[in-house]
């Protein structure tokens, strides 16, 4: 599957998949859950997207899902063994599942 066209991806933060498209005036980010294999669009509850941004959402949406998936963000069993290392790290268990 190939990325809409026009779209922009950065990912930030290890954390945070922005996907824009400049000439639309759009912009939404999907932050990965830190102890969950989800994304979630931290922005449209902020944003003015009314039903004309539909189709660009839906768009956004593959993009962050196949950017996520390549990163192995929603792999769950790496998921559990980065948030073990984390938090071995820390000095705190791991959150029960």
């Amino acid at each position: 599957m190939s990325n809409p066209p026009d779209f922009a991806v950065e990912v930030r933060n290890e954390r945070d998949i922005v996907i824009s498209k400049p000439d639309e005036e759009f912009e939404i980010t999907y932050r990965r859950e830190v102890y969950s294999p989800i994304l979630i669009a931290d922005d449209v509850l902020q944003n003015d997207f009314d039903e004309s941004k539909s189709k660009l959402l839906a768009q956004a949406w593959k993009v962050a899902l196949k950017t996520a998936k390549s990163l192995g963000w929603l792999d769950e069993r790496k998921q559990r063994k980065r948030t073990h290392r984390q938090a071995k790290s820390s000095g705190s268990a791991p959150p029960r599942p």
